[in-house]
């Protein structure tokens, strides 16, 4: 089986695409006021990202698959094409492009994470390995390039910063994550791919998938025992998650035998979003004070940008058709 052609639908909706997570709960001074929510994504191939219903559209973007706010400042981080037909890795604050990639070769970005004034962003960029064109997985600190130790042909997905240490999960023919640069095996399961990563206190979680029986499978790993989430005997992925506490919430969708439902584990148990007659998904989570926000899509014909807050859909009203959202934060105003 193609692992790459398998995974092109995946990393199309993934968001496996993590943003800052914070664990402060400031909600008891905020009694009466209403969080932002900031999506990011794409309609109609073009970069977009929303703050509650208003949608913005960051000059020479491609698509986007993270988001970030700090007081008035918005980070979007994707996919720019500037230099020619080469995509470009790229972020924007306040709608201000910062190319980090030359465009010498095309580089992707599939995870955005934000530390103090630290940018970082993880994926991949094509190279020559050894003299045929390949992808390398890396991460970009404030447009410095850091490439990550390579098994093969790797893709770097979701990446955590903490401190001074930098978390990417990936896919190096096996599910996999480096911490600052050094690749830590999590399964030796051929096909196997980790898509998001948290570190909360002393331990590392990483969501992925694990092909077996002749598809895939949804899990997490906590400090590297893996935990299996969906029904083993139908198509599953798990493409962000989310620690709260001891609470492991973790993103995705998983086949019902005809299409993908929308969905989220908590702590292994699973909540639908969506009643299975479409193909849908979830793509990114995110939870704050007591409430469980998810981004994803779903699809009447065309794919529609939503998310949900506690699995009730909210469906951004100022869309086009085929509109995605691959990202969500929330912070109070």
């Amino acid at each position: 089986m193609n692992k790459y052609f398998s995974l092109l639908l995946i990393i199309f909706i993934i968001q496996i695409y993590s943003c800052k997570k914070s664990g402060v709960d400031n909600s008891a001074m905020h009694i009466g006021t209403s969080p932002d929510v900031y999506l990011a994504g794409s309609v109609n191939g073009l970069a977009v990202y929303w703050k509650n219903d208003s949608a913005f559209y960051p000059p020479g973007g491609d698509k986007l698959v993270g988001i970030y706010a700090s007081g008035n400042d918005v980070y979007v981080g994707g996919t720019a094409f500037k230099t020619g037909t080469n995509a470009v890795a790229a972020y924007w604050k306040n709608d201000s492009l910062v190319t980090v990639s030359d465009g010498t070769n095309s580089a992707f970005v599939y995870s955005m994470f934000v530390s103090g004034n630290d940018v970082y962003l993880s994926g991949i960029e094509d190279v020559l390995v050894p003299v045929v064109m390949g992808s390398v997985a890396r991460y970009w600190k404030n447009g410095t390039t850091v490439v990550l130790q390579e098994t093969g042909s790797d893709v770097a997905y979701g990446i955590f910063v903490l401190g001074n240490d930098v978390y990417v999960a990936g896919d190096g023919n096996i599910a996999e994550y480096w911490k600052n640069g050094n690749a830590v095996v999590l399964d030796t399961t051929s096909y196997s791919y980790a898509t998001s990563v948290y570190i909360s206190g002393n331990d590392v979680y990483a969501a992925g998938n694990i092909f077996s029986g002749g598809h895939y499978i949804a899990a997490y790993w906590k400090n590297g025992n893996r935990v299996i989430l969906s029904d083993t005997s139908r198509n599953a992925n798990a493409t962000s998650m989310f620690v709260n506490g001891t609470d492991v919430y973790v993103a995705g969708f998983e086949s019902n035998g005809t299409n993908n439902v929308a969905k989220y584990w908590k702590n292994g148990d699973a909540v639908s979003l969506t009643d299975g007659t479409q193909d849908d998904a979830a793509t990114s989570i995110y939870v704050f004070g007591n409430d469980v926000y998810v981004a994803g899509m779903q699809n009447d014909g065309y794919s529609v940008a939503q998310y949900w807050k506690n699995g009730i859909p909210v469906i951004l009203s100022n869309v086009a058709n085929n509109t995605f959202t691959s990202s969500i934060f929330v912070k109070y105003p």
